[in-house]
């Protein structure tokens, strides 16, 4: 099955790559801790150099789903509580006023987007020009942006919330007393083998591009926890690994049932648990997932525990979502029969947010 999916994939990409006009991709398939990437296309298409093992791609809003591992750790040793009121462990930024009850807002619902957040999305800041401050982020503080506010009274709606995650960042700031670029290379980075994963482009950093050959500035963001960090498929396939993980009792420091509690909802009624979105397939058979598009990126990951498989899909082209819900579609196909189509739009919950200009 293993061999046969992946020449499978390895024919479809190229034909797909062509259709939408996307320069480069990356793809990681996962049979429990094996792991096999294939490349296609470049990383910079002006000069014809081809995407590979190193090439780091901007994973948009899959940053949200590390920035979590990285609130656990902090669970883990005790240094925060998920179920305390967030405002507990702040000091940098308070709520604005609201007819909502802000003391409500625990680490937990912020974790699973049912905190009654608002600032679903974001769009970066031009890499010639300087970044906010986490705090001016949060206050609105830049062109044309609402700041965060509580528009929702928090544990009893679902809405995804970028910004809910920019005050997570604030949080493992404030409790560890280190910026959160340094925190996470230190606690999840570093542990979990992800040398080549952060919130900087280098070097390695592929070009962006729409339609395949504009080539796009690297925007950065403030808000890295929600949608700043940069990956590669390698790196991205140990996370994934690690939720696959049912042998070692400690995973990059972190306790398995720790990671494992990731892949539970919070609320029977919203598919997503502490950092991911989780569905329940056809089979019966649980997935988790995450999905990430900025502007000139589009990325996915996958996996069905049950099964001990996944699957790491990252593109340099806006139109990239288009070519990784059809590989998504093949993948679940492949492994479980034949998935309704009404399915495979129900994984994308946050998709009234996704638009030619909402790219979150």
């Amino acid at each position: 099955m293993s061999s046969n999916l992946q020449e499978k994939l390895n024919d479809l990409v190229p034909n797909l790559m062509k259709k939408y006009r996307v320069a480069g991709c990356s793809l990681s398939l996962i049979w429990g801790d094996r792991v096999n990437i294939t490349n296609f296309g470049y990383k910079c298409s002006r000069k014809k150099i081809k995407v590979n093992d190193g090439t780091q791609f901007q994973i948009a809003s899959i940053s949200k789903a590390l920035s979590a591992l990285g609130l656990l750790k902090l669970y883990q040793k005790g240094l925060v509580d998920l179920d305390m009121p967030i405002s507990v462990y702040i000091t940098r930024w308070k709520f604005p006023k609201t007819k909502y009850d802000c003391s409500k807002v625990t680490l937990r619902n912020v974790l699973c987007h049912t905190s009654g957040l608002g600032v679903p999305h974001y769009f970066g800041i031009h890499p010639d020009k300087p970044l906010h401050s986490i705090e001016e982020s949060l206050d609105g503080r830049r062109f044309l942006k609402k700041g965060l506010s509580l528009e929702y009274p928090p544990g009893e709606k679902f809405f995804y919330s970028g910004g809910g995650y920019t005050l997570l960042q604030l949080v493992i700031e404030e409790v560890t007393g280190k910026s959160f670029s340094e925190y996470m290379k230190e606690e999840i980075f570093t542990p979990f083998g992800m040398e080549q994963s952060g919130y900087f482009a280098t070097e390695n950093t592929s070009k962006s591009y729409f339609f395949g050959s504009f080539e796009l500035p690297c925007y950065k963001f403030t808000e890295k926890a929600a949608a700043g960090l940069f990956s590669t498929t390698g790196d991205l396939s140990k996370y994934v690994v690690a939720h696959l993980n049912h042998i070692d009792e400690c995973i990059g420091g972190l306790r398995r049932n720790i990671i494992h509690s990731m892949q539970n909802r919070v609320y029977r009624q919203f598919p997503y648990g502490l950092g991911m979105q989780v569905n329940v397939l056809p089979n019966g058979h649980k997935l988790f997932m995450h999905r990430g598009i900025n502007i000139g990126w589009s990325a996915r990951i996958m996996a069905i525990p049950k099964e001990q498989v996944g699957i790491v899909l990252l593109t340099n082209s806006t139109t990239g979502e288009k070519l990784i819900s059809q590989v998504f579609y093949k993948w679940l196909s492949a492994l479980c029969g034949e998935i309704p189509g009404s399915y495979h739009k129900s994984l994308c919950i946050n998709s009234s947010v996704f638009s030619l200009f909402n790219f979150r």
